[in-house]
């Protein structure tokens, strides 16, 4: 089984009318891909990804006070008084020679998707493919059916969270584990965030 993700890209190129221009915000369809050419399709999940260039002269606190999950990251990583990385993840990203940051917001896998180990490879071929581009993957580790604003919606009936574990204990200690079988840790020593570095 291989993996297709079609990326959903803008950019604002005034600057002066863009608050973020050290940001680039990836929306992605997931496709599992059979066939010679790739030629049958059929769409898995969706994931949201922001790159973030930390080298550039743009103000990195700004960057990451976008949304929500951005600013909780940002409140981590970032030192207020420099305007710059802590250096614990200075030291991480130092050491591959990438200061950017990979922070995956969300990856979902429809219900007929989930328990195959999908999301394992997703997120191995994201890596891959962001090898020289970023330097570390951050992300908040949190279930998606227990987020209040899906509670009641129609999303939430369309993706099925209904049949994931409602327990919100059980279900935080469930993908704290995908994540660290993938090989994530947390951030730093901090419940439910977690980080990978990329190497070269």
């Amino acid at each position: 089984m291989e993996f297709l993700i079609k990326y959903k890209f803008e950019q604002i190129l005034n600057i002066d009318e863009f608050c973020y221009p050290n940001v680039d915000e990836l929306f992605g369809e997931i496709f599992s891909v059979n066939g010679n050419n790739n030629e049958h399709q059929t769409k898995i999940g969706e994931i949201h990804m922001d790159l973030y260039y930390c080298d550039t002269h743009h103000d990195l606190i700004t960057a990451f006070d976008r949304s929500g999950v951005a600013f909780e990251i940002g409140n981590l990583i970032i030192d207020f008084n420099r305007n710059e990385l802590i250096k614990e993840i200075e030291d991480l990203i130092r050491e591959n020679e990438n200061p950017n940051i990979l922070v995956i917001n969300q990856l979902t896998l429809f219900s007929s998707f989930r328990n195959k180990g999908y999301g394992k490879k997703i997120l191995k071929g994201i890596e891959d493919v962001y090898i020289g581009k970023a330097g570390i993957i951050i992300l908040k580790s949190f279930p998606r059916q227990h987020e209040i604003r899906l509670k009641g919606s129609k999303e939430y009936s369309e993706l099925k969270f209904n049949s994931l574990e409602q327990n919100i204990e059980r279900a935080q200690k469930s993908l704290n584990k995908f994540y660290e079988d993938c090989g994530y840790k947390n951030l730093p020593e901090v419940d439910n965030f977690y980080f990978k570095e990329i190497p070269l």
